[in-house]
C-alpha cells in the first residue's frame, strides 16, 4: 500500500529531523542547564528555535507572536514530547542562549554532525574528498583541518 504524503508541516519537519538525526532530543537534553528554575525546557527552547529558523522566523519575538494559538504548543508538544501551556517571551530565549556555554553549544554541534557524517548525509557535498561545513550562531570558527575536527573523537 501506498503512503500518501503528509501536509502537516510538524508531521513532515519530525520525520526529516529525526531521520538525519534520531538522537537529537538525547543530545538536547546533555546540555548542561545554565538556569536554577526553568518553566521551559531546554528541549522546548532549541525546539522551538530550530522550528522559527526553519519557518524564517526573523526573531524570538516572531515565534511568541506568531505561535501564540493551541495548535503549535500542542505540535511542538508532540516533538518534543513534552506538555507546553504557553509560548516564552522572548526575554527567556536571549536569559537562557546567554548563559550555556560555548563549550555546550560546540558539543551538541559535533554530535549532529558526527551523527550526519556517520549517516553519509554530506558525502554529496564534498569538495575534493573532504568535508566542507560552515556553521553559525555560536562564535566558533576553524578554517583549517575541519576532517580532523570532526573525526578525531571516533
Amino acid at each position: 500500500m501506498k503512503k500518501e504524503f503528509s501536509k502537516n508541516i510538524t508531521e513532515v519537519f519530525t520525520k526529516t529531523i529525526f531521520h538525519y538525526v534520531p538522537r537529537l532530543l538525547k543530545y538536547i537534553d546533555e546540555i548542561n542547564e545554565p538556569r536554577r528554575r526553568n518553566d521551559y525546557s531546554m528541549r522546548y527552547l532549541i525546539m522551538s528555535e530550530i522550528l522559527m529558523f526553519l519557518s524564517e522566523g526573523k526573531s524570538q519575538r516572531f515565534t511568541e507572536t506568531a505561535y501564540k494559538d493551541n495548535k503549535y504548543l500542542k505540535n511542538i508538544g508532540k516533538i518534543i514530547k513534552e506538555e507546553i501551556k504557553k509560548v516564552p517571551d522572548a526575554e527567556i530565549y536571549t536569559n537562557v542562549f546567554s548563559r550555556i556555554e560555548k563549550g555546550e553549544m560546540e558539543k551538541f554541534q559535533y554530535k549532529i554532525n558526527y551523527q550526519m557524517i556517520r549517516n553519509k548525509i554530506y558525502e554529496e557535498s564534498k569538495i575534493l574528498g573532504k568535508y566542507n561545513l560552515a556553521i553559525d550562531a555560536v562564535r566558533f570558527q576553524k578554517a583549517q583541518k575541519w576532517d580532523i575536527f570532526f573525526l578525531k573523537n571516533t
